[in-house]
């Protein structure tokens, strides 16, 4: 049964797509416990994102990924040309990457018909779920059963019931054809219970307000390259952090392997407070488990490489070399795009004590010994659009 009525979505402000009607029956498709109001973030918006027209350059699927990659499970919502309404459910964050399907074998991506009152969900093939590309928009099922283009002006629907199935069962019940003009398209990213929210910080936690006698909330920053809001979406993006939707276990408000918190992130290093020495880099470091590096260049790149080895993992006297790791990866804080050691991951992270945080052979990246500069050019051993054009590093 529903639950009851003080649970359930409430005002008018959640889309300018569909109605409060419609918001409590796609909820209803996917999953109850995502009715409460302040659930719903809207990452993209046609009028947010910049326009254009079919055939042109892929700015608008770019921008979607820069506002919604990392952010967990979406809804994405489409009124088309023809009046027709369309849902999805990706279970999944959205990634910048070069072609990457999603399993939904804990959560099914579930397609609607809001307008028909029709659903499909990936449950007869959870290994297609999703497919996230950096040059497409919203895009599920194999073949695909319905797909964005990279203007985010068109939606095509190849339906096969081999991927999708339930009373949905075609094209036409979708999109009245094999495709359509899109008139409006949003999608809103889902808060979910014990994970990290757009907004907050990491590493904040609820502290006593000794004045007022009462614990509140509070803000804190402790990087000076990455805000609240990036850290959040860089641990979406950690391997281990991604969420099991297990259903079993309570839905959508189950725990990944591990459940990101407020106190997730511990500060061990920063160059403006201790300094350019690698040895102290090291001392402070080492042997604390898996690790992000944030750096800002002097010429204004910002990027994030993720070990999850750690700094100095053997401790101080102990050189590791490289590591083999299919889970280390490099993260462009602009764009949130992102690159993985695909070449070859038994050079993805390299430890040596003369060395600064190094990952990939040749070097993808390498930070000198003296902290003052480094060498980055990825390609050798990672590869993702983060490592297209230099578009990571600057090319140097």
């Amino acid at each position: 049964p529903p639950p009851p009525t003080p649970d359930l979505i409430k005002g008018d402000g959640v889309s300018a797509i569909v109605s409060m009607a419609d918001l409590h029956w796609i909820t209803d498709q996917i999953d109850v416990t995502m009715k409460p109001l302040d659930m719903w973030e809207l990452c993209y918006d046609t009028p947010m994102g910049v326009s254009s027209t079919p055939g042109a350059d892929h700015t608008a699927v770019r921008k979607f990924h820069e506002q919604c990659d990392n952010r967990g499970p979406t809804v994405t919502l489409m009124r088309l040309a023809n009046d027709m309404v369309v849902a999805a459910f990706a279970p999944h964050s959205w990634r910048s990457v070069n072609g990457e399907w999603s399993d939904g074998r804990d959560a099914a991506g579930v397609i609607m018909s809001v307008t028909a009152r029709l659903v499909a969900t990936s449950d007869v093939n959870p290994a297609t779920a999703m497919y996230s590309a950096h040059s497409y928009g919203p895009t599920f099922g194999g073949g695909h059963c319905l797909t964005t283009d990279a203007a985010m002006t068109t939606v095509k629907s190849s339906w096969n019931p081999a991927y999708y199935w339930g009373n949905l069962t075609s094209s036409d019940q979708l999109l009245a054809g094999a495709s359509s003009p899109i008139a409006h398209l949003e999608v809103f990213s889902l808060k979910l219970s014990g994970k990290m929210r757009k907004g907050e910080s990491i590493i904040a936690a609820a502290a006593q307000n000794a004045d007022a006698g009462r614990h509140h909330r509070q803000e804190t920053t402790w990087s000076d390259i990455a805000s609240n809001d990036t850290f959040a979406r860089l641990t979406w993006a950690i391997p281990r952090f991604r969420p099991n939707m297990d259903k079993a276990a309570g839905g959508m408000s189950s725990p990944g392997t591990v459940s990101p918190r407020a106190n997730l992130w511990a500060n061990c290093f920063k160059m403006s407070r201790d300094g350019r020495r690698l040895d102290k880099l090291n001392g402070l470091c080492k042997q604390k488990g898996p690790s992000v590096i944030l750096i800002e260049t002097e010429t204004g790149e910002k990027m994030a490489w993720y070990t999850p080895f750690g700094v100095r993992p053997a401790g101080l006297s102990a050189d590791m070399t490289y590591m083999w790791s299919r889970d280390a990866f490099a993260y462009n804080l602009h764009d949130h795009s992102s690159a993985y050691p695909y070449n070859a991951p038994h050079y993805a992270v390299y430890d040596h004590w003369s060395y600064g945080p190094t990952f990939g052979s040749g070097h993808d990246m390498m930070v000198h010994k003296d902290l003052s500069g480094g060498t980055c050019a990825l390609g050798s051993t990672y590869a993702g659009y983060a490592a297209q054009n230099g578009r990571m590093c600057g090319g140097t």
